[in-house]
């Protein structure tokens, strides 16, 4: 059941501290259940984040950024501080890869423009 609208008047009151108007917004929720994953899209939405981060664009756009001879043999780990790092199947193969990392980096700025630089490992 609500409580009134002098009902904060009068436990300030009762308690001996000021009344002040709450500064609490609405739920964006309204109040109702929502399913997680509506919530999670709401929190992205609200902190104004992207869904499909930097590890979703390259990993749908992987063969395009590296080269096709090479993207069976190696595979990204992951994207931090403006770092990709590649991970590679065996030493030949990360040769081959600092042979073409400026071609990659290009291809991979493409798709996530935060990259500075490629580590291969």
């Amino acid at each position: 059941m609500p409580l009134s609208s002098d009902t904060d008047g009068i436990l300030s009151a009762f308690r001996g501290i000021a009344h002040s108007n709450s500064a609490a917004r609405p739920r964006m929720t309204e109040g109702r259940p929502q399913k997680i994953g509506k919530i999670g899209s709401l929190t992205l939405k609200k902190l104004d984040i992207n869904e499909g981060g930097a590890r979703d664009m390259l990993g749908l756009n992987w063969h395009l950024v590296i080269p096709p001879n090479l993207c069976e043999r190696c595979s990204f780990e992951s994207v931090r501080g403006g770092t990709l790092t590649i991970c590679a199947q065996n030493a030949a193969v990360k040769q081959q890869l600092l042979f073409v990392s400026r071609g990659i980096l290009k291809n991979a700025q493409t798709f996530v423009p935060d990259i500075k630089k490629i580590r291969i490992i």
